[in-house]
């Protein structure tokens, strides 16, 4: 029979069951920024406007990072997580998976720059910000939750 949902989510401290839950959060909420920049775009007729200055603009610094930070925790708990006795897929799995990533929409790359590539840190008004480039794809796949994490580094 297989484990609960509950039994699962008990094999590991309740200290990393909450920061993964609010990782999971930190993604959704990610999410519902661009969708809302999508909206505002739709709504002045400025398609990757707004959704390009959540990405690469100084205002979406702080969003990048709490993105970035939700991936780190990810990438952690896959590397470290079994030597502490947790199974990560597990532990994902009784979360209904971590989140898919909204990607990035088609009207976005139309107004990107060189400097805007994911290999360079971007700095802009006195703010370092870097995207994902590490490979780690934790909460980064549109293929769906349960999804192997085998991008993290050991």
């Amino acid at each position: 029979m297989a484990e609960s949902n509950d039994a699962i989510l008990a094999q590991g401290p309740k200290q990393i069951q909450t920061r993964l839950a609010w990782a999971f959060l930190d993604i959704t909420v990610s999410n519902g920024h661009v969708h809302t920049r999508r909206l505002m775009e739709a709504k002045a007729g400025q398609p990757g406007r707004f959704e390009y200055d959540l990405r690469y603009g100084p205002e979406g610094a702080a969003a990048r990072a709490t993105l970035r930070q939700a991936q780190d925790l990810m990438c952690l708990v896959e590397r470290h997580g079994p030597a502490q006795g947790i199974d990560p897929q597990a532990v994902y799995a009784a979360r209904n998976g971590p989140p898919a990533i909204e990607p990035e929409g088609a009207a976005v790359g139309e107004r990107k720059r060189p400097d805007d590539d994911e290999m360079v840190s971007v700095r802009r008004m006195g703010v370092t910000t870097r995207t994902r480039d590490d490979g780690c794809r934790a909460g980064g796949s549109t293929r769906g939750a349960g999804h192997a994490q085998e991008g993290c580094d050991p």
